[in-house]
């Protein structure tokens, strides 16, 4: 298998997982703090780097870099990442806040993710805040999800 086997199959299966289930943690966290149904929008989940999308919430899975973590395993990790995006408005306290509750359904997902076919494990390795202007004036918040996934080729 070419290396970018190795990736494709990884960002795959994290981008299914991911966006499976992401929608079911949203409604568990409006659940749990009362928030009223689907004031956690759905976000549009891709799997590439997307810069000029101006969708919100928007989460982008990409990989980042790769490598053979074990040659006699025949098992390669690739980093990802998952970047939730969304465009705040005025109230940039209320936007911060809702952007949590997002981290807190993102967190969810990702903390118990086998992937299946040949993807044996998806974990956080690191998480990060920003924040910058977009369109019109726009604060858009960003969170960074580092993601370490192994995938195994018995071939």
């Amino acid at each position: 298998m070419a290396n970018e086997a190795y990736i494709d199959l990884a960002v795959e299966k994290l981008h299914a997982y991911f966006s499976n289930n992401i929608n079911t943690a949203l409604r568990a966290v409006e659940l749990e703090q009362s928030l009223t149904p689907y004031s956690l929008p759905d976000p549009h989940v891709i799997k590439h780097r997307a810069p000029f999308d101006n969708r919100s919430p928007l989460v982008q899975i990409y990989e980042n870099t790769w490598r053979q973590k074990a040659a006699s395993e025949k098992l390669w990790e690739v980093d990802c990442t998952i970047l939730l995006s969304y465009a705040s408005g005025p109230d940039l306290d209320a936007g911060e806040k809702l952007v949590r509750r997002y981290v807190t359904a993102m967190t969810r997902v990702l903390l118990n993710s086998t992937l299946g076919d040949n993807v044996t494990m998806a974990r956080i390795k690191d998480a990060e805040a920003d924040a910058s202007i977009g369109d019109k004036s726009q604060t858009r918040m960003l969170r960074a999800f580092g993601v370490d996934v192994d995938v195994y080729c018995p071939v």
